[in-house]
């Protein structure tokens, strides 16, 4: 019964199971001549403004193409996960492209079931789980070589564990064509 009223979408997350990780490298700038993801810092008011905090404190900045980009997500995790979506890393005036919270633990949905469609150059995560009334910063697994030759795009893997290399936390999808 409780599956029929509350379908969860499809996830293949044991593909996310026991990858490598390193922290990833801060970097000063995004390069909008390569279409990536890549970490960076922002000011802490970017952070307290979505009452971000931890260890693994950082913003993911999207470099994308001037064409409509689909944004999707998927979650498998026992914690609450939230990304957050922006277009600046301006805390008084970035705007929220996407606020996404799974709805409940060990649940694969994360945000809506086929996505949104994006209209920018660039754009900036943050992800992390519920703790309280705050969230704390889940490690970051960057994948720039996805989904391969099949189309153009790039995923952002993340992780509330630190001594588990599980990336499938929450995990967020950009692709266009």
């Amino acid at each position: 019964m409780w599956a029929k009223r509350f379908p969860v979408p499809q996830f293949d997350r044991h593909s996310l199971k026991n990858l490598e990780w390193t922290a990833p490298v801060i970097q000063r700038d995004l390069n909008r001549d390569a279409f990536a993801c890549v970490a960076v810092n922002a000011e802490q008011s970017f952070f307290d403004r979505f009452k971000f905090s931890g260890e693994n404190l950082l913003a993911v900045a999207c470099s994308l193409p001037e064409q409509p980009i689909t944004v999707s997500g998927n979650s498998f995790a026992w914690p609450i996960h939230r990304v957050v979506i922006t277009d600046s890393l301006d805390a008084d005036s970035c705007q929220v492209l996407a606020d996404w919270i799974t709805p409940r633990p060990m649940n694969t949905r994360l945000g809506p079931d086929h996505g949104i469609t994006i209209h920018t150059t660039e754009a900036y995560i943050l992800i992390g789980n519920k703790f309280a009334d705050h969230w704390v910063a889940n490690r970051i697994l960057l994948d720039n070589e996805w989904p391969g030759d099949q189309a153009n795009g790039y995923r952002v893997l993340s992780s509330s564990e630190t001594e588990i290399n599980d990336f499938h936390d929450a995990v967020v999808y950009f692709e266009w064509s």
